[in-house]
């Protein structure tokens, strides 16, 4: 749920930590994450040159005021994993010694 008292380290600790991506959806509007089946509005489709295997480990965001527009749709290919790394990269984490993005094409 919801906390007001959330520090930065505590939102990177969430999305590195807590947070499925490709999996589930935050929605800002209703305070909660959620398995992303549970989004059906919510548009999927990525942005042109994104290929199908970032699909998998895509951040979902619900926009608050369009619930079919998913705040994915500004990251262009290969940003998904420069967010992850970024949040991977923090001194308030470990660094991980694999990234789950290297996959096979």
């Amino acid at each position: 749920g919801y906390r007001d008292d959330a520090s930065f380290t505590d939102f990177i600790s969430f999305y590195r930590k807590d947070f499925k991506w490709g999996e589930e959806v935050v929605s800002i509007r209703t305070g909660q994450r959620m398995p992303l089946k549970k989004y059906p509005k919510l548009g999927k489709q990525p942005r042109k040159g994104v290929f199908q295997y970032e699909m998998h480990y895509f951040i979902h965001i619900e926009d608050p005021f369009d619930i079919s527009r998913n705040l994915h749709c500004v990251l262009g290919p290969g940003k998904n994993e420069k967010l992850w790394d970024a949040f991977e990269r923090t001194p308030t984490g470990r660094r991980w010694k694999s990234s789950k993005f290297r996959l096979s094409k």
